[in-house]
């Protein structure tokens, strides 16, 4: 792999990353970003700093940032190709959720714009990736969902999607049954920001409130 394309990636990782911030409403920061990826807090200010070089990203100089229109554009774009991907790699292969998203990420880098309409095409004009968040680009009606943390004692729902998307999560909530389109019914919630008792068909689990935070569902 060249020194270019190796470069070019970083910076597509860099923009899905904050295209998913501004998905969840959340502020772009070093600290957050840092986070996220892993990487160490002065590696991503070098990186913010190329990326409003190559006018992705702007700066109001206090700390706080801002994607552009051109910097919005491409991380949805390569969101788009991402959950494209995953579709294909679990509706049509059959692989593990799990892992489908961290092979999508090896793959949505080098795909074509012919490619990328093909495959929607073939897929059918998915709406949602497997994990039931929305492929960018697709007419989605809006859903009144909220997280699963808000539901109360004997309240229930539908989950309609995960926002947390990191292989063992991915594949720890699907050892559960805790996928998009199944009922779930909030029971016992321990004190102080405890676990919670969740059930899911027959099963009951016990999941953390950091957990709960991550499932969107609409009540019933």
């Amino acid at each position: 792999m060249t020194d270019q394309k190796i470069a070019t990636e970083r910076i597509e990782e860099y923009l899905e990353t904050l295209y998913h911030l501004l998905e969840g409403g959340q502020e772009i920061s070093v600290s957050l970003v840092s986070q996220k990826l892993g990487i160490s807090p002065p590696s991503v200010f070098e990186m913010f700093q190329k990326l409003i070089e190559e006018g992705y990203l702007k700066s109001s100089g206090r700390g706080d940032y801002q994607l552009t229109e051109e910097g919005k554009a491409k991380g949805e774009n390569i969101v788009r190709r991402h959950r494209l991907l995953e579709r294909l790699l679990v509706d049509v292969l059959k692989m593990d959720w799990g892992i489908a998203h961290d092979e999508a990420c090896r793959l949505e880098h080098g795909m074509s714009q012919e490619m990328e309409d093909s495959l929607a095409k073939t897929l059918g004009n998915p709406h949602t990736c497997p994990h039931g968040n929305p492929i960018p680009g697709e007419c989605l009606e809006a859903k009144d969902e909220i997280p699963l943390l808000e539901l109360h004692p004997g309240e229930k729902g539908v989950i309609i999607r995960i926002i947390e998307e990191e292989r063992e999560f991915l594949r720890y909530l699907s050892s559960l049954g805790i996928i998009p389109g199944v009922k779930i019914e909030v029971g016992e919630i321990a004190p102080f920001g405890g676990t919670r008792l969740v059930s899911v068909g027959k099963s009951r689990y016990s999941i953390s409130d950091e957990v709960a935070r991550k499932i969107m569902v609409r009540k019933k």
